[in-house]
């Protein structure tokens, strides 16, 4: 699970899909810079900082994504796969990972996670909507502990105590199996997700909740609509994420704040062709430079 897990910890809420180590001899693709307008689809991502690398390819069957090619030392590492009933997405598959949608009146109303050889899997319900947009996701993730992995995949963004957070639910559980019980709530600026809620539900130990605050620019996002995690506020924003700022116990009575990102574009038109993601640590900051191909 370690690169589906690098995708969602890395690149949630930011324009991209794949970041893989540099290697000097590897072969490279040379992207194309052509005019961007908004009715093109993103193609292809490459690693500015590893003399443009290939990292994603898109593959399109008319306006439906069918696969993504994610690349690593210049070849194919593996491969991302969406599965329509119509216009509706039904499901996504990435290694030993299986994502399912269920729809009541073409709406959403569910997604399932599961997983190869494990005994664990997530249930994400919708339980409220403000007209088409989601507000609210009732989130149950079922567990069996007798056969937990140490490495456990992480639903969540990273905190700076999450490992502790999990220890906790680990050490906890007496029973071989166990539901978890969290929300995931939403509030919009117009069509851009600002704040992402986070709240787990504990009668023992007490409730804790977190939560994210995004900016935005003004401009498409090329990766709207374009599933990678029902937690990456990109999927259900219209515009490119510019900060991330974490609130870890936001609702306690001394909540901590701190910049998880920044984010900085070019623009060719209305699409953002090339992307500068910032990442601040205690040790200093990471950076990484992608550039986006257009079809």
């Amino acid at each position: 699970m370690k690169k589906i897990n690098l995708l969602k910890t890395l690149f949630l809420l930011i324009s991209t899909v794949a970041l893989f180590t540099a290697c000097d001899e590897k072969p490279t693709e040379t992207p194309s810079e052509e005019p961007s307008t908004s009715t093109k689809k993103i193609s292809a991502i490459y690693d500015l900082d590893d003399n443009n690398a290939l990292l994603a390819k898109y593959i399109w069957n008319g306006n439906k994504l069918t696969k993504i090619e994610n690349y690593e030392n210049g070849f194919l590492d593996y491969t991302e796969t969406f599965t329509y009933n119509g216009s509706l997405l039904t499901q996504y598959d990435c290694e030993d990972e299986t994502v399912t949608f269920s729809y009541e009146n073409n709406l959403l109303s569910k997604i399932v996670y599961t997983y190869s050889g494990s005994n664990e899997w997530e249930e994400y319900t919708v339980a409220e909507r403000n007209g088409n947009m989601i507000t609210r996701f009732d989130i149950k993730v079922y567990s069996d502990y007798s056969k937990r992995k140490t490495e456990k995949r992480q639903i969540f963004k990273p905190l700076q105590n999450r490992e502790a957070f999990f220890a906790k639910l680990a050490g906890r559980n007496t029973k071989e199996t166990e539901i978890d019980e969290l929300s995931l709530e939403f509030t919009y600026s117009g069509n851009n997700i600002v704040t992402e809620t986070w709240t787990e539900y504990d009668n023992e130990y007490g409730d804790y909740a977190y939560r994210y605050i995004n900016t935005y620019d003004n401009k498409t996002n090329p990766f709207k609509n374009i599933f990678m995690s029902v937690v990456d506020a990109e999927y259900w924003s219209v515009n490119n994420c510019l900060t991330i700022t974490e609130e870890n116990g936001w609702d306690s009575e001394y909540p901590a704040s701190s910049l998880y990102a920044t984010n900085s574009y070019e623009y060719n038109g209305d699409l953002p062709v090339k992307a500068t993601i910032t990442y601040p640590w205690d040790g200093g900051i990471d950076v990484y430079r992608m550039l986006y191909e257009y079809k």
